[in-house]
């Protein structure tokens, strides 16, 4: 359970099927039979996986009711609540609908209550903005006292493997069979550090094993996805299936290949801005000018570096004005792989820089390493030779 848009319908299809698909917002509940291997067991040859029904609710209050007559279910055995780590204006209403679920598990024994183990999840750490542990566990520690509760810090689009997920659902299993069998830790409170520190978790995330995984995934998602103008048209309306790293990307090159450079990035940054500001599907997130402009960098500079170009005065003299690379996102994933590395940012930016004010109002300069050249060849009429077009982006932010 947790607020809506935390990950909850993510985190469930990565259990699922170790997928990430695009989601809308859950309405009711989402129940599948979900299992993960837990690594302690898998390294002493264990190949036994940890498997549960899970129940997914929807964050929408108008379920909460029939949350609560079901977690007065003698089935019930833990409850994961889940956090957005990057959504600071909504930190303190988390543990205040959590706080309204729990005293309804005391209803039938109060003495079995703190015995159900919670497991908080803190998602989305990926994210530049995301709060520290210390902030999180800050405001749930009072509310989870006495209850045996562990928090942990994930990011659920990544590779289950790096996630977080294996760890922190080895920790429920052993807590689950603890509170079944009357053990030691039966109401104690246990606040545990992650057994992956966040700098690892990111350093996984960002290895070519993780990498390679997000690329499939990407390229599978790219096969089935809407058409360009489909998804234009769906942006403009406000109506987009989902709002992530992908769908960035997709959107930044289907605008820069239709409008070019300059027009496109400034359709880029009022489109975002104004699909942040009005679509109200996305809870406690800002426009952040330099971060839309650094990917707006490095998808242009892959679109230059696929190698092809489209006569657009041609295509019109023929009756359209549609550039066949529109609905070419696959291939264009496949020649520029490095954009899936949603950290790659931080080859470029220190995080504090990144997130200064002055930042998120206005586009500033790198303060590790220069931005990359966006160099693209053009070929002129037959019996010219080619002209080498280089964009100094060390120099000039346009």
């Amino acid at each position: 359970m947790g607020l809506d848009a935390c990950g909850k319908t993510t985190m469930l299809d990565k259990l699922a099927s170790s997928e990430v698909v695009t989601t809308i917002p859950t309405i009711g509940l989402n129940i599948e039979t979900a299992s993960i291997q837990i690594p302690a067991l898998a390294r002493s040859g264990n190949k036994q996986k940890f498997a549960a029904r899970v129940t997914d609710t929807g964050g929408c209050s108008k379920v909460f009711p029939l949350v609560r007559r079901m977690m007065m279910d003698d089935t019930v055995s833990g409850i994961v609540w889940v956090i957005d780590a990057a959504d600071g204006d909504r930190l303190a209403e988390s543990p205040e609908e959590l706080g309204i679920l729990l005293p309804k598990l005391g209803v039938k024994d109060s003495d079995i209550a703190p015995s159900i183990p919670i497991l908080i999840l803190a998602n989305k750490i990926d994210l530049p903005d995301r709060l520290s542990s210390d902030e999180i566990r800050a405001k749930f520690d009072s509310l989870l006292e006495n209850r045996h509760s562990a928090y942990f810090e994930t990011c659920f689009t990544a590779p289950l493997a790096s996630s977080g997920l294996p760890e922190a659902f080895a920790w429920l299993g052993d807590a689950i069979t603890s509170a079944a069998t009357g053990g030691p830790n039966n109401s104690e409170t246990t606040t545990l550090e992650t057994k992956k520190p966040v700098e690892k978790i990111l350093a996984e995330m960002r290895s070519p094993v993780a990498l390679s995984g997000n690329l499939e995934e990407w390229l599978l998602r790219a096969e089935k996805d809407i058409p360009a103008e489909t998804l234009v048209q769906k942006f403009y309306t406000l109506d987009l299936p989902s709002w992530d790293h992908y769908t960035h990307l997709r959107l930044a090159y289907i605008l820069l290949l239709k409008f070019g450079r300059r027009q496109g990035k400034d359709k880029i940054f009022e489109g975002f801005k104004l699909y942040i500001d009005k679509s109200g599907k996305i809870h406690g997130k800002s426009f952040h000018m330099t971060m839309t402009y650094f990917w707006v960098q490095m998808v242009h500079l892959g679109i230059a570096s696929m190698g092809v170009n489209v006569d657009l005065h041609t295509l019109k003299a023929e009756g359209t004005e549609k550039d066949p690379r529109l609905d070419d996102f696959r291939r264009f994933l496949m020649v520029n792989q490095y954009l899936v590395d949603g950290q790659l940012w931080a080859d470029y930016y220190s995080k504090e820089h990144l997130m200064s004010s002055e930042a998120k109002e206005g586009v500033v300069f790198p303060d590790i390493k220069g931005l990359p050249d966006v160099l693209y060849t053009t070929v002129a009429k037959p019996g010219t030779k080619e002209r080498d077009i280089i964009s100094a982006s060390r120099t000039a932010l346009v």
